[in-house]
């Protein structure tokens, strides 16, 4: 039996584009070019660890990469207010569905990277904000 990795991936998004927030989050698989000036949020697959238990159970740790951000403008206060309001509306989704709707064993918040990497990053001339979410879950198989 595979993985299932998409799943859970697709679980992520709904819970962003779910959030009780105005405008309505818009959020994307994949890498963008660039974000849009309002807050955004993208997915990306990232780091995998695999343990074999005893040969009877294989269980992956999987980790989505979720960018939550915004292009710079003039209207940065607005902007970075949006994103607090964005993260905080996630971190409550977040753990009232921590099996993402039965896609996997369980699943975990790591923040560590906002006090590293939230800085403001280039892309293509144009500077962007963004506050990583890493996401890891549990999923497990008979081999």
């Amino acid at each position: 039996m595979a993985f299932d990795l998409a799943s859970p991936m697709q679980r992520l998004k709904t819970v962003l584009e779910g959030l009780a927030i105005v405008p309505p989050l818009q959020v994307v698989i994949g890498a963008p070019l660039s974000l849009p000036t309002r807050v955004s949020a993208y997915l990306l697959l990232h780091t995998p660890t695999i343990n074999d238990k005893s040969g009877q159970l294989l269980q992956l740790s999987q980790q989505y990469y979720i960018g939550i951000g915004y292009r710079v403008s003039g209207e940065s206060e607005a902007s970075e207010l949006a994103l607090a309001a964005v993260l905080s509306a996630f971190y409550v989704a977040f753990y009232q569905d921590r099996k993402l709707a039965g896609t996997v064993a369980s699943a975990s918040l790591d923040l560590s990277g906002q006090r590293a990497e939230s800085a403001y990053q280039d892309w293509q001339g144009k500077e962007h904000r963004i506050a990583p979410v890493i996401v890891t879950v549990t999923l497990q198989s008979n081999p």
